[in-house]
């Protein structure tokens, strides 16, 4: 059994330094490792197949910037960080909707958008379950 590593990150794409998913060497990732990425609110998590060779889609599948092969990041989940801070306008009826859901869509920012493959069915609550 091969040690998986878990990584936190700060970017998703854009590789000019080790805070961004993109960044890592394809040659030094194995097969089942994890990555976490807070970015912008959100954060997005990312399991690597060794054997996925999908075609890069920003931000559902991710590539190594160098010797990639057939790795890629495959995003298990984006979550909404809730603002818990007291002067939050978060009530407890609040939940992750479509203007606070992260963007399954590419954009020039790695901040999230609206995109309709994000739903309040499929995104975490933002609030404790009662």
């Amino acid at each position: 059994m091969s040690i998986r590593i878990i990584y936190h990150l700060s970017n998703l794409i854009g590789g000019v330094d080790s805070t961004y998913l993109d960044y890592m060497d394809g040659d030094s990732l194995s097969d089942g490792d994890r990555a976490f990425v807070i970015n912008s609110g959100y954060v997005y998590t990312y399991e690597l197949d060794d054997d996925s060779a999908a075609v890069a889609s920003f931000p559902n599948i991710i590539s190594p910037a160098t010797n990639p092969g057939d790795k890629r990041w495959i995003l298990q989940q984006p979550y909404l960080i809730p603002d818990m801070s007291p002067s939050s306008s978060l009530s407890p009826s609040a939940s992750a909707s479509p203007s606070n859901s992260p963007s399954l869509s590419p954009s020039a920012s790695n901040s999230p958008s609206v995109s309709p493959s994000v739903s309040p069915s499929n995104s975490p609550s933002a609030s404790p379950s009662t």
